[in-house]
């Protein structure tokens, strides 16, 4: 039976193993059995099966693996998690947009020192944990009661969710071989191969024009529902009074969930138009044309700005959200839309291509009618939706 070691903080002498709960002594970089003859499970796997018997869907989380970009990632990595790329060969990371859900697995590498890895991955928990303080104390707890842990046998993970203490006995008891994973089967994708899709569905090649990474809307999200601004910035103090008074004038507390999304859209399609300096210069829209405050402040936004805005209601309104970064127009332009779900059922929306629009015709609509209709992303990495009239609003999905 493998070990789990869990390195404290400050106290590094005999701990307890969460899988058989003897003593044992934490190892040192030479007592650290080589990653490379142990690993028998994919990151991705690992942190899927995880998620899954936590009761979320991993579709409706960010994710990052190895198969993004390996400069970015591993940027990305050493800065939020300050994980070196040499202590590191695999990872996967899923993370709630708006709520302090992680579950982020690593496979070290024989250079990774235990100690250090656990002491990085414990800073990047205290700050979290900090991106909540003051505004929900809900979330703040989750981070407070979240695991950290390194395992002998080259494994390392953050646990963020409600009973991280159960997550960690489960990734332990499938590392030792007492719980069963089952990975996908090769010949069973979740999302059928390009072959077996229309010719319409163009092939997703990523443009690589412009910076589409997202806003971070956690201390916003937390700020709005807690109705105390006090920490952000005071550019992001404008952005919530802003928010505040669209839910005031907006929203009402006897709407159905598509009720809320419509309202949104509504007002945010009619209040933004597209930042069109985007087309004259390469980059020539500010950065804040590709965040919220661009389209919800300034009443100017590129894509990105509308999807960010549109995630950021949702994420208040507690409506599950997603937002797609693919293209447009033959993988030509960088774009970005929003997937939401309703009753179980995902859609895609728009808002972009909806703009100053008085009959949508992009609001709720299957992934087949994107596909139709000029939009390509990363098939196998977002939900298909399938549904066939705009959440139960509006005229049936047909172009």
């Amino acid at each position: 039976m493998k070990k789990w070691i869990a390195l404290g903080m400050a106290v590094l002498l005999l701990l307890l193993s969460a899988c058989g709960g003897e003593a044992v002594t934490p190892p040192t970089p030479s007592q650290t059995t080589d990653p490379n003859t142990e690993k028998k499970f994919s990151a991705d796997a690992l942190a899927a099966a995880i998620i899954a018997d936590s009761g979320r869907d991993a579709a409706a989380l960010q994710f990052v693996n190895n198969s993004y970009d390996s400069d970015a990632l591993i940027t990305y990595v050493e800065r939020y998690y300050g994980l070196a790329s040499e202590v590191w060969g695999e990872c996967s990371i899923y993370r709630h947009e708006a709520e302090a859900y992680e579950v982020s697995v690593f496979w070290l590498t024989e250079q990774a020192d235990p100690e250090s890895v656990y002491q990085s991955l414990e800073s990047y928990r205290h700050a979290r944990q900090g991106d909540f303080f003051g505004y929900n104390p809900e979330q703040e707890a989750v981070v407070e009661q979240a695991r950290v842990a390194v395992t002998d046998n080259g494994w390392a993970a953050v646990l963020i969710c409600p009973d991280a203490a159960r997550a960690e006995e489960y990734l332990c008891a499938l590392l030792d071989g007492t719980a069963v994973l089952e990975e996908p089967e090769a010949d069973a994708p979740s999302v059928p191969s390009l072959e077996d899709l229309p010719s319409y569905w163009e092939p997703y090649v990523d443009p690589e024009i412009d910076d589409m990474s997202l806003w971070d809307n956690a201390a916003m999200v937390a700020a709005v529902k807690a109705g105390d601004d006090a920490g952000l910035s005071a550019k992001d103090q404008k952005l919530y009074r802003k928010v505040t008074q669209v839910l005031e004038t907006e929203i009402r507390e006897d709407m159905t969930a598509l009720e809320k999304e419509l309202a949104i859209y509504t007002w945010l399609t009619a209040n933004a138009s597209y930042d069109h300096r985007h087309y004259d210069i390469p980059n020539a829209a500010p950065r804040e044309s590709y965040e919220p405050h661009g389209a919800i402040l300034g009443g100017k936004a590129v894509c990105l700005g509308f999807a960010t805005a549109f995630q950021l209601f949702m994420d208040v309104l507690d409506i599950e959200c997603i937002t797609v970064v693919g293209a447009a127009f033959n993988s030509r332009e960088d774009h970005a839309w929003n997937m939401v779900r309703l009753d179980g059922e995902w859609y895609c929306t728009d808002a972009t291509w909806d703009e100053g629009a008085y009959d949508f015709g992009f609001f709720n609509r299957s992934s087949d009618y994107f596909a139709m209709t000029g939009h390509q992303w990363d098939y196998e990495a977002y939900p298909i939706a399938v549904a066939e009239e705009t959440g139960k609003l509006g005229a049936p999905d047909q172009p």
